[in-house]
């Protein structure tokens, strides 16, 4: 069996080196001239920037061994803030110290709000999620800002299932618990290297079988099965089959090449860095501007 893999990020490169484990022949392709996608790092000023924010967190002992055996990390205690309407809050915030921060008159709109939230509605949008939990005023206030911003999307747009896997407010009780799937007190980072570290290292055990500088331009198909990836490299187009394939580019692009008119479209991110010339700017690992 072979397999084609259209990417060389975390999720293609895992894929490949998974699949290489178990004897199995495979070829990635990378439109870039480097792998690790939107999870690679890379020097700048003597400094080593990830492309973004990324930590590793898994409640899976087997899947954290994998990633240790792959690269040397340490752990770190999880360190975050967030700013909202001029004030410096605790990640995860809870409900105790927006109610103190906001008090007298957000705190009491929280509260009434809360009081008299719509509790008999269908939970179809993340609007709809919110408000029956929580409120229609702490929902404007706190939850759909960023997720708006996040998404480019209006609250009643988004579908519910993003808010019931994202959408919470710690009560004092969960700082006791160390961790659950909305809220981790640590993760692992590499040692050396940056976050990209681990895209490097997959790729340099699998590297025979990664193309970089491959853009694939076409997937042919029979209308039922996809027979071959068409990839431009080099100045030439050239063609190869495979028996299966896997795609882990942005599926706006992926239904494009099927012949599909999909409306989604992608989101696309800017990353802005600056070298700020001190020592230390902050002792969070992560500020979020609500």
């Amino acid at each position: 069996m072979r397999v084609g893999i259209i990417g060389a990020g975390p999720a293609g490169l895992f894929t490949a080196w998974l699949l290489r484990k178990s004897n199995v022949a495979v070829r990635v392709f990378e439109a870039q001239s480097y792998v690790g996608g939107i999870a690679r790092s890379f020097c700048w000023h003597g400094f080593t920037c990830d492309l973004g924010a990324h930590r590793l967190f898994t409640n899976d002992e087997e899947i954290l061994r994998c990633f240790l055996s792959i690269v040397p990390m340490g752990r770190h205690i999880r360190r975050s803030r967030l700013y909202l309407a001029g004030k410096w809050l605790r990640d995860p915030v809870d409900i105790i110290e927006i109610l103190y921060h906001f008090f007298p008159a957000t705190t009491a709109r929280i509260v009434l709000s809360y009081l008299f939230r719509p509790r008999n509605i269908p939970e179809i949008t993340f609007d709809d999620f919110v408000r029956k939990r929580y409120g229609s005023f702490l929902n404007r206030f706190f939850f759909r800002p960023y997720t708006e911003k996040l998404f480019g999307l209006s609250g009643d747009q988004i579908a519910a299932e993003w808010a019931r896997q994202k959408v919470r407010i710690a009560s004092p009780v969960d700082r006791l618990r160390e961790n659950n799937r909305r809220r981790f007190s640590y993760f692992y980072y590499p040692i050396r290297g940056g976050f990209g570290a681990i895209a490097d290292k997959i790729y340099q055990d699998i590297r025979d079988c990664v193309v970089l500088n491959s853009r694939v331009c076409k997937i042919q198909t029979d209308g039922r099965h996809i027979d071959a990836l068409v990839y431009e490299h080099e100045g030439c187009i050239k063609s190869e089959t495979f028996d299966v394939v896997v795609s882990t580019i942005s599926l706006d692009t992926l239904s494009n090449f099927l012949g599909y008119n999909s409306s989604l479209s992608y989101r696309g991110v800017y990353f802005v860095y600056l070298l700020v010339n001190r020592p230390l700017v902050s002792d969070n690992h992560w500020l979020y501007f609500i």
